[in-house]
């Protein structure tokens, strides 16, 4: 799958190719218990591993939620936010105030899931 920034007239967009092309979407991971939003880490056979490493190996589709930033409401696809600092590989927030921990940020908006 690729995810990538249009940029046009000064108006910034994600485009990416189907959602359901590979691994679980984000909504599916916490429902089932796979992720916890505490730590932001899936636990799969008692292996701990990241956002960032679970969408690299295909077990989280990175186009099944967004990122919304804080300040101008943007959003990004979660590897794009991982890959421009937006986040942590373990889905942390940072804003100029302070870290936003994953969990936090779940319940505050700051993902948007579908």
């Amino acid at each position: 799958m690729s995810s990538e920034i249009i940029r046009k007239n000064g108006d910034e967009r994600n485009y990416f190719s189907s959602p359901e092309s590979f691994g679980a979407s984000l909504k599916d991971l916490l429902t089932e218990g796979i992720l916890d939003p505490e730590s932001g880490y899936l636990k799969i056979d008692g292996e701990h591993i990241s956002l960032e490493e679970s969408i690299v190996k295909g077990l989280l589709n990175p186009s099944s939620a967004f990122v919304v930033e804080y300040q101008t409401k943007k959003m990004l696809t979660l590897d794009l936010a991982i890959k421009e600092g937006w986040i942590s590989p373990t889905g942390d927030y940072f804003s100029s105030e302070k870290k936003n921990t994953f969990g936090r940020c779940l319940k505050s908006e700051l993902y948007s899931m579908h």
